[in-house]
């Protein structure tokens, strides 16, 4: 950890990979080693997963960075006043990858992202999507998007709506999603009603974005095309 605790002296540094590093401090000294990297005048791209005390936990930073452009946030789950703070002190990124856990909304702020043109962000237990679409709905300029929901589903419909209204520029999206259903519920059922959302001439014909479907018990998986197949994956029995 000497060199992380030197950071601020590393005036030329444009990349940093702080990747599985584990250290021992209180929230003042982690924050600290947080707004020396936001600080580092040349720094473009950050890539962030170190653990704290043994937790996973990130500290927005409280320092202005005008040169960071991309951003990768692995190993933590931000909430969404979190995000917030984020853009607020990177001004100028371009590329993030974060994953969002919280449904806590408190202290979160809707306001535009024009910088932003890429995007990976992951959900886990998050049930009210609104947010998400709020926030989506803040990137005018975003070309590729790429989201995983763990616990969630947005028909073809709505996402059409989205990309359509908010996400012009979109070129690429990879999409990613499932949802355990209920047992009173019909799952054959809901699965083919979400597949054929994505059935119309907005995904096959304008975009060429194609989709596949499975059910995996009570769960519902939805991913594009060009997700790769994992072993468990492959031995599915119910294909869309």
């Amino acid at each position: 950890m000497k060199i992380v605790n030197h950071l601020h002296h590393l005036h030329d540094l444009t990349r940093l990979d702080l990747y599985d590093i584990s250290c021992y401090s209180d929230q003042g000294d982690f924050q600290t080693i947080i707004n020396n990297i936001w600080s580092l005048p040349k720094l473009i791209y950050c890539h962030l997963n170190v653990h704290v005390n043994k937790e996973r936990i990130l500290y927005p930073p409280t320092k202005i960075s005008t040169s960071l452009r991309n951003v990768h946030i692995s190993g933590y789950t931000l909430k969404w006043n979190e995000i917030y703070r984020l853009f607020e002190y990177t001004s100028a990124v371009k590329y993030l990858s974060v994953s969002v856990k919280s449904n806590d909304d408190s202290g979160y702020k809707s306001f535009l992202y024009p910088t932003l043109i890429d995007l990976s962000i992951y959900t886990f237990h998050i049930y009210d999507i609104s947010k998400l679409i709020s926030f989506l709905k803040n990137l005018p300029n975003l070309r590729r998007l790429s989201v995983n929901f763990s616990s969630n589903l947005i028909n073809g419909y709505q996402w059409k709506e989205i990309i359509r209204d908010y996400l012009s520029n979109l070129k690429v999206f990879q999409l990613k999603m499932k949802d355990e259903i209920s047992l009173n519920e019909n799952v054959e059922e809901r699965a083919n009603e979400l597949i054929n959302s994505f059935r119309n001439s907005f995904w096959m014909d304008e975009h060429k974005w194609f989709v596949r479907c499975f059910i995996h018990d009570q769960t519902i998986h939805l991913e594009t095309l060009s997700k790769l197949y994992s072993y468990l994956e492959k031995k599915l029995p119910n294909w869309w």
